[in-house]
């Protein structure tokens, strides 16, 4: 079960996503080899995420400022959980902020 304030976009999903992000101005740009995107609407914490299915990676991008932060060696369980959970930002805190190496991206 999906929270329905998450969006994923995965590989048969490819072009609805480009379609999406071409129409939302204020959506950031995902990496070219991002394979999952994940909007979040109505989290304080959270606007959206990345998830690199080769390179185990997580971007993260935070509400307040904008700043996207990577981590790294995160399974895909991780990511496919953040997308299902009812609370983003609560799950990041508790499970992925504090868990994985990370660099700030911006």
């Amino acid at each position: 079960m999906t929270d329905k304030n998450a969006r994923i976009a995965t590989g048969s999903d490819k072009r609805n996503a480009q379609e999406a992000q071409s129409s939302d101005k204020s959506t950031p740009r995902p990496s070219r080899n991002a394979r999952l995107l994940m909007k979040f609407r109505g989290s304080s914490c959270l606007s959206a995420a990345w998830y690199n299915r080769e390179k185990e990676e997580l971007t993260v991008q935070f509400t307040d400022n904008g700043r996207k932060v990577k981590f790294l060696k995160v399974p895909l369980t991780v990511a496919v959980c953040l997308a299902a959970v009812s609370s983003p930002g609560r799950y990041f805190v508790t499970r992925i902020k504090d868990s994985y190496d990370f660099k700030r991206v911006s």
